[in-house]
């Protein structure tokens, strides 16, 4: 699904005016990136409008979008921090499955997407640990299966390994599902990495917005932004200088080994 914001403010956005691109994983970073999601998903008071497939969203209309987008935000804040994951997953899928034939495999299968084991259903949610509360988080909301997937800093409590499934997991659903997926984060290499579309925010407004390979090679300014760019593509630009040679714009270093070696040999 397609989003356009227009015009939007907010305490903390002035007059920002994007337009996000339907089943492709969306970068947003710098400065209150976190309150695009917000808009979005009808979390904070804002004046402007959104479109959702050139649909300008009137106030009758937020709840039917509202139950397209799902936002999973940094923190899992919980009214009753005493549920276990198996009483608040049953929770979970009675307020929002108005068919269910199999409420335990509902259970044990909503854990299963994210390769959680099942003994986890007994130990309370303020037990787990931060990845276990995210995986379970992320659990919930591959459960409740939007066509826009809202993350804010996903990969935050995760090691390597864990980073790559999530990702594997992302691209899977963008590639076979067609999901529109934002993804909130500070860190560059893992949005140069997955996301095809960037929106960066600077001071409470729009600074760029583009496919992410072009702003980060032709138009990513790291003094006043105040982040670096990708490893992989500040490697790619100095070897273009010191050697005079061009190279393809790739995101695996196995691949880009491989363009230099050829180019230079």
């Amino acid at each position: 699904m397609e989003i356009k914001l227009s015009h939007i403010k907010t305490a903390k956005l002035n007059d920002v005016s994007i337009n996000i691109p339907s089943s492709v994983i969306t970068g947003v970073t710098g400065t209150n990136q976190e309150e695009i999601l917000k808009v979005i998903s009808f979390s904070n008071e804002f004046s402007g409008n959104i479109y959702f497939d050139k649909e300008r969203v009137t106030k009758k209309k937020q709840d039917y979008y509202k139950s397209k987008i799902y936002y999973v935000p940094l923190e899992f804040n919980l009214e009753y921090p005493l549920y276990t994951v198996e009483e608040y997953l049953r929770y979970f899928i009675l307020s929002n499955s108005s068919k269910i034939v199999n409420i335990d495999e509902k259970v044990v299968g909503a854990l299963k997407i994210v390769g959680l084991d099942k003994s986890l259903l007994k130990r309370t949610i303020t037990t787990l640990s931060s990845s276990e509360k995210k995986w379970f988080q992320l659990s919930l909301a591959f459960l409740y299966n939007p066509e826009i997937l809202l993350l804010e800093n996903p990969f935050i409590y995760f090691d390597e390994k864990e980073k790559a499934k999530l990702i594997r997991i992302l691209e899977r659903l963008k590639d076979k599902f067609h999901k529109t997926i934002i993804i909130t984060s500070d860190n560059q290499d893992l949005l140069y990495e997955i996301t095809r579309y960037l929106v960066i925010l600077k001071d409470g407004k729009l600074y760029q917005e583009g496919l992410t390979e072009s702003i980060y090679y032709y138009l990513f300014n790291e003094k006043e932004l105040g982040y670096e760019l990708p490893k992989i593509v500040s490697f790619i630009k100095l070897v273009e200088k010191m050697k005079k040679i061009k190279l393809d714009h790739r995101k695996d270093i196995k691949d880009l080994m491989k363009d230099i070696y050829r180019e230079v040999k």
